[in-house]
């Protein structure tokens, strides 16, 4: 990972490298990723997540879960069109 000694991915101010990763890393836990094993990549993530804007737009565990279950069906219905 580009952090080293930088808040954000290789920068001081949050870049869209971030807003990209970040969207995707807060959802590991959810997939059973303990990200607490990786300290300088569950800062950054925490750092992201103080912000207020992630805070509006973080998914809660039941939303992920929900997204989940859409993404079954979706997968099922394609898998039986290509019979």
């Amino acid at each position: 990972m580009l952090l080293g000694n930088s808040p954000y991915f290789g920068s001081e101010q949050i870049t869209l490298a971030d807003i990209v990763g970040g969207i995707a890393v807060h959802s590991l836990p959810y997939l059973g990723v303990d990200i607490r094993d990786y300290p300088q990549l569950n800062q950054w993530s925490e750092r992201l997540m103080q912000r207020p804007v992630w805070q509006q737009t973080k998914v809660s565990p039941e939303d992920f879960e929900l997204f989940k279950q859409r993404v079954r069906i979706l997968v099922k219905l394609r898998n039986r069109g290509s019979r």
